[in-house]
């Protein structure tokens, strides 16, 4: 049982311009106690074509262990729970500016964002320590992630959608003053999407493409 209390205020400025959405939630675990969340999303519309965001806010989860962690039922390694799982927490922060554009024959928008969080408590199987094991443990040391993408999309005539992104993911904790990545995340990734549509969309054709980096794989 998590009852919670959930209060929030927005700001406008400048006509509307600017909106600071502001709100705080406490929630209180049967087992795990009182959660304090605070947040703050900000949206400067700059100009028509030109919007920008930044949000910041801390955040609690509950752990789905093997909804979230798959590879753990296609492994033939033991799972040893070393010790109740606790709820993830975290602050977080991120910005993005988005830039939409209207030509006579095309649309689109191109946008590009940074996103980081920080846990205070973080879950994830450890493959390293035993090849034969995978230890269920939580991790209150340092572990960040940062994130950044750029993504563009263009629709020529109204029927022809072309979609690109690129993705950097840099996921870490720090062990024993030694910075170890997180294994299954690719550093880099990107994508292509591309869409078509007959007149009267009576039809649609798709094609998309997905390239990965190279990834850390567990210690066997």
């Amino acid at each position: 049982q998590v009852p919670g209390v959930f209060a929030e205020n927005t700001f406008r400025w400048l006509n509307d311009k600017v909106t600071l959405l502001t709100g705080v939630r406490a929630d209180h675990h049967q087992v795990w106690g009182t959660y304090i969340t605070p947040r703050a999303m900000l949206k400067y519309v700059l100009h028509p074509q030109h919007t920008l965001r930044a949000s910041a806010g801390r955040g609690w989860r509950q752990v789905n262990l093997f909804s979230e962690q798959v590879n753990l039922l296609v492994s033939s390694r033991d799972i040893v729970f070393v010790e109740p799982i606790k709820p993830e927490a975290a602050w977080n922060f991120g910005a993005s500016h988005t830039y939409r554009f209207v030509l006579p024959a095309t649309s689109g928008t191109i946008s590009a964002d940074v996103y980081g969080t920080e846990f205070s408590n973080q879950f994830f199987p450890d493959y390293d320590t035993d090849p034969t094991r995978a230890y269920i443990r939580n991790f209150t040391g340092a572990s960040r992630s940062l994130g950044i993408q750029v993504d563009g999309a263009l629709t020529f005539f109204r029927k022809l959608d072309v979609r690109a992104a690129y993705n950097y993911l840099d996921v870490y904790r720090v062990v024993n003053d030694v910075r170890q990545s997180l294994p299954f995340n690719p550093r880099n990734r990107a994508m292509g999407a591309v869409s078509y549509r007959t007149e009267g969309n009576k039809w649609q054709a798709d094609m998309n493409v997905h390239w990965f980096d190279r990834m850390k794989l567990p210690d066997t």
